[in-house]
């Protein structure tokens, strides 16, 4: 069995939200950073993420069954936050297509 790296301690994972906050670099990325620990999915699920696929009036997204592990869809339900930092996201990358798309193109070089 491979362990990963976790951090338990409650003060440790307030740190790294703090700083993931007060980064100043691409808005995207951060937002990124901002949105995957309350959806808690894999990062290419993430940064595949399609606009289609995110319903703002029920706030849930859907991811389809090609993106999933076990080939079954999945919905995760999208909290206030998660709803505000993809409405962030969306006017920068909205309204077609991958919801990261340049974040995208930034993590393949």
């Amino acid at each position: 069995m491979t362990y990963h790296a976790a951090l338990l301690e409650p003060e440790a994972v307030g740190a790294l939200l703090r700083s993931i906050d007060a980064y100043t670099g691409n808005t995207i990325t951060r937002l990124g950073y901002q949105i995957a620990p309350h959806v808690m999915a894999r990062p290419g699920e993430l940064r595949k993420a399609l606009w289609s696929e995110i319903d703002f009036d029920s706030a849930v997204w859907i991811i389809p069954a090609e993106r999933m592990k076990m080939r079954r869809p999945h919905a995760v339900t999208l909290s206030r936050q998660v709803v505000s930092h993809l409405g962030e996201l969306h006017e920068l990358t909205g309204p077609e297509g991958l919801s990261f798309l340049p974040f995208t193109r930034f993590a393949a070089q």
